[in-house]
């Protein structure tokens, strides 16, 4: 819900500082873009990390990261460059703590419980999601517009979230296979990709 939340709350700043709807609306792309870069050179990473503690990392990451547009509007200081700092950084790290909290759930679980507990987090995922632009909207109308109390129930939520996986077992799966380099990883994602007609469609290869 923060990554969703928190992106309203900025655009919504990004348009005081503005006055433009174009730049508003122009931070979801840049919250959106380096996700893609982050996943493409993360993913073969993530199984040399122990999940437990990388997403407590993100997210406490996070929270600080959320410190840097509450600082400068505590101070008055606050400009654009701020907001896509923030959100550049927002982005790439919530596309290292969704994988890497699914790869936890793969090390967590037995197989036959997989089906029923990612659909539960997928579905949880998708509607928090949908409610973060929702509540942040609410919050900063309850605030009157004032977004400072805003960031800082952010910051604070962010960091308890991190907090959150801190009495969760080690993932026991998360004994690693020695596998092939980075790169051998990547070019085998890619091919599983464009080879899978799950993806693609029948006929893709």
């Amino acid at each position: 819900m923060g990554g969703s939340f928190a992106t309203f709350v900025q655009s919504w700043l990004m348009y005081e500082l503005t006055g433009s709807k174009l730049a508003m609306g122009s931070l979801w792309l840049v919250f959106m873009l380096p996700g893609v870069l982050v996943k493409l050179v993360s993913g073969p990473c993530l199984d040399r990390w122990d999940p437990k503690r990388l997403m407590i990392a993100v997210q406490w990451s996070r929270a600080a990261i959320f410190l840097l547009p509450f600082g400068m509007l505590a101070l008055h200081a606050l400009e654009v460059w701020h907001l896509c700092l923030t959100t550049i950084a927002a982005g790439m790290t919530e596309q290292l703590f969704r994988p890497d909290g699914m790869a936890y759930v793969a090390g967590t679980f037995p197989g036959e419980k997989m089906a029923r507990v990612n659909s539960l987090l997928e579905g949880t995922m998708q509607l928090t999601q949908l409610t973060g632009p929702a509540l942040a909207g609410w919050a900063l109308a309850e605030a009157e517009g004032d977004s400072l109390p805003v960031l800082a129930a952010l910051v604070a939520m962010t960091a308890g979230s991190g907090a959150a996986p801190l009495p969760l077992p080690r993932a026991e799966g998360g004994v690693r296979r020695k596998k092939a380099g980075w790169l051998g990883q990547l070019i085998e994602g890619f091919r599983f990709f464009r080879l899978s007609p799950l993806f693609c469609g029948p006929g893709c290869s």
